[in-house]
């Protein structure tokens, strides 16, 4: 998975392990979160992403489900993830159950709406995030500036932070700290076993977190994917897509396939942007019918090595980035016919409603 959405979505499961009660259960579980842990570095990385300063790399933080969720959406149908054949591989179900607040601290505007699929059991997760500044075709700049991220995820809340009440039920208020880059978190239980996490820089006293989640409510508009990725390389596991932006013609969209076992030749993000963040330079490649060109990455200073395909777009104004990752300089790696046929076999078209942009 590629953005720094997911890095989140995978440090949470970090967290919910860290606040389990049972301390044996945490050394059990450690050879396994160590390899999450490398996992999601990786993932970053073939995403295309900067590597976060310490600040930033703590704004984003959700749990983890602990079980699969009330919305029937599979991360991938039996025959696709039996066998990396030229099954076509069909667009995830809408997804329509997310949560927005009534309330929120003056000048922030929603500027991303995603969803997260873990396999092999899937728990999905809706998110969205308002913030008073761009954030960037990659969320890099998120953190930077005030931003408040409200997520609907599957799974109880964890009993722990200051309790609160929320309506009728009891909530866990977490205040600012060393670690969190002047973040505070907010979370509490809905219908369906479900839970609703808020996280914000800009509301970070008890009282604003509480009065933006009292004020907060179901929302049915659809979250589509934005785009469409023919084929790729290994059966699907774990999936995430993003889309938002400034206003309805600079918006940005991003898919990312994961594999199992997952890793960085098993990891495929595919940006639709504005901009793209791969250096220039590579080698000039056939794309179906389009030009672009290939580069390979073996070592460089901000992330680990990853191989990308970049194709200009300039009907709509934009580039098509799709990445994956290396094993390291002189590693393991997808075979760049793999590569250039994953990027032949996206669909740019932009499916899911930009209207909300502005």
């Amino acid at each position: 998975m590629a953005d720094r959405l997911e890095v989140a979505l995978r440090a949470a499961q970090r967290r919910r392990a860290e606040d389990a009660p049972d301390p044996d259960r945490r050394r059990r579980r450690l050879p396994a979160l160590t390899r999450r842990r490398t996992r999601t570095r990786r993932a970053l990385i073939a995403g295309g992403v900067a590597v976060a300063t310490a600040a930033a790399a703590a704004v984003v933080v959700l749990f983890a489900p602990s079980g699969p969720g009330p919305i029937k959406l599979p991360a991938v149908s039996p025959s696709i993830a039996a066998s990396p054949s030229p099954v076509p591989l069909a667009p995830a179900p809408d997804v329509e159950r997310s949560y927005v607040p009534g309330w929120l601290p003056p000048g922030l505007r929603e500027r991303s709406r995603a969803v997260a699929v873990d396999g092999p059991t899937p728990g999905v997760r809706s998110i969205r995030i308002w913030s008073k500044e761009p954030l960037g075709s990659d969320l890099r700049r998120l953190g930077q500036g005030p931003y408040l991220m409200m997520a609907l995820q599957p799974g109880p809340v964890t009993a722990a932070g200051t309790p609160v009440r929320i309506g009728a039920v009891t909530g866990y208020y977490h205040a600012p700290d060393d670690q969190s880059a002047a973040v505070a978190r907010l979370t509490w239980p809905v219908d369906n076993g479900q839970a609703v996490y808020i996280q914000s820089n800009a509301a970070t006293t008890q009282a604003d977190l509480v009065r933006v989640a009292s004020s907060a409510h179901l929302d049915i508009t659809p979250l589509r994917q934005p785009l469409t990725v023919g084929w790729v390389p290994f059966g699907v596991r774990e999936y995430t897509f993003r889309y938002g932006g400034d206003n309805a013609k600079a918006w940005t969209a991003a898919v990312s396939l994961g594999g199992s076992p997952t890793g960085a030749t098993n990891s495929v993000p595919v940006t639709v942007a504005p901009d793209t963040d791969v250096p220039f330079g590579g080698k000039a490649v056939l794309v179906g019918p389009a030009h672009g060109r290939i580069l390979t990455e073996e070592e460089t200073a901000d992330r680990n090595p990853r191989q990308c395909v970049v194709v200009a777009l300039p009907a709509a104004g934009r580039i098509l980035s799709v990445c994956s990752g290396i094993s390291g300089p002189g590693g393991d790696r997808m075979p760049e016919a793999d590569l250039i046929r994953v990027a032949a076999s996206v669909d740019t078209t932009m499916r899911a409603d930009t209207a909300w942009m502005g």
